[in-house]
């Protein structure tokens, strides 16, 4: 009898225990399980949607990443395969398959922008196999364990993260942010410690980026041929990127040596308008973008470093939105990005007249009104050149 109620109390314990585990206990696990994976495969869903403006998206993967990668960008290789698109970092070069159009570009000049710049790294598995370790040590995180969900009748250990005075970057990096507060919420499944969901909830619940990981795999290393688009050569034109968007600047109305056309365009959050006439005298950088661009995204940080070392040899830089005919959701969406240079909105008909035909696409214009440089695309090199021959 003693020893049944032993067993008992003993059992009764461990099930108390489990119930009460210290989340990062739980945390710790799924990090150990992310780094112990040489490889890892899985299917996504990104649904992204700004409730201020109407803009919603989905799309769908299946993603493969191999963290044995020597390169020194990422330390991983990857591949995407959408419906109708492929995405491939082999850690020397990214390749881009559009298969409606039977067109395969790729860019062997690499670096962190560029690799970064596929919607599909947005958290990604590589993105939280980076952050989680920070979050659970970082005094700018606070991390609240909720009562667990059940979604597609799997049980999840649920978590709400905040992030104070810091936002999370697209790589997992926690970048210095004063006056900010993000909010994140993680799943993680109870049966293999794995995540399931991680969400990012907008500043007063305007919209959200919800990630959703689904059949995930720790697998191994692939061979060299998965990595290559040799099937696609005696079928589909193959060029580089800087071919491909060379052949999108020639055809563009607006050309290098031209005058730029004049516009008046209103700022967000600001009862002001800027005139570009009245900016004659000052090198002026536009940046032609929309919400939810990747490469749009990736560009923030270097834009913003490009103002400040710039700034006082009279440069000015402003992000265009032309997507939308009015400023609902954009607040938001540059506080939650850290925009720090001015955005002009409705610039649609700007956009079109400079014969934008992607984002994020570049326009430089000179002290006397001339457009210096037209880019599809951030190209930072060029650009940063292209402004320190001309300030």
């Amino acid at each position: 009898m003693n020893i049944k109620i032993i067993l008992s109390v003993f059992v009764f314990c461990n099930l108390l225990t489990s119930e009460l585990f210290p989340q990062n206990k739980i945390l710790e696990k799924t990090i150990e399980q992310l780094n112990s994976a040489e490889a890892i495969e899985y299917k996504v869903i990104n649904h992204y949607l700004q409730k201020n403006n109407g803009t919603e998206r989905i799309d769908t993967a299946i993603c493969f990443f191999d963290f044995s990668s020597p390169d020194n960008i990422l330390g991983a290789k990857y591949h995407f395969k959408a419906k109708h698109a492929e995405q491939i970092f082999d850690g020397n070069k990214i390749v881009s398959v559009n298969i409606r159009e039977k067109r395969v570009l790729y860019d062997d000049q690499i670096n962190i922008p560029k690799v970064m710049s596929s919607l599909f790294m947005i958290n990604s598995i590589y993105v939280l196999k980076n952050v989680l370790p920070k979050l659970i040590t970082d005094s700018s995180c606070k991390i609240e364990r909720l009562d667990n969900v059940i979604v597609d009748n799997i049980e999840n250990y649920n978590f709400k993260i905040v992030i104070s005075d810091k936002y999370l970057d697209t790589r997992g990096d926690l970048i210095e942010n004063k006056g900010t507060v993000s909010n994140y919420f993680l799943l993680i499944s109870k049966d293999n410690n794995l995540p399931t969901q991680f969400s990012q909830i907008f500043t007063d619940n305007s919209g959200y980026w919800k990630t959703y990981y689904s059949d995930i795999k720790l697998e191994e290393c692939r061979p060299d041929s998965y990595w290559s688009f040799d099937k696609y050569l005696s079928k589909y034109k193959v060029m580089s990127f800087s071919e491909f968007t060379k052949s999108m600047e020639l055809k563009a109305p607006t050309q290098t040596g031209q005058n730029a056309s004049d516009w008046e365009l209103p700022v967000v959050g600001k009862d002001e308008m800027i005139h570009l006439n009245a900016l004659k005298g000052n090198l002026v950088l536009l940046e032609f973008w929309f919400p939810g661009c990747s490469g749009c995204v990736q560009a923030i940080s270097e834009l913003n470093l490009i103002q400040n070392n710039f700034s006082n040899d009279g440069l000015l830089v402003f992000g265009v939105e032309f997507s939308k005919s009015d400023d609902s959701g954009l607040h938001e969406y540059i506080q939650e990005h850290n925009i720090q240079y001015p955005v002009l909105y409705s610039g649609y008909k700007i956009a079109r007249g400079y014969g934008v035909k992607g984002a994020p696409t570049f326009v430089l214009i000179d002290r006397s009104g001339k457009v210096l440089y037209f880019s599809v695309g951030f190209k930072k090199d060029e650009l940063i050149n292209s402004i320190k021959n001309n300030i």
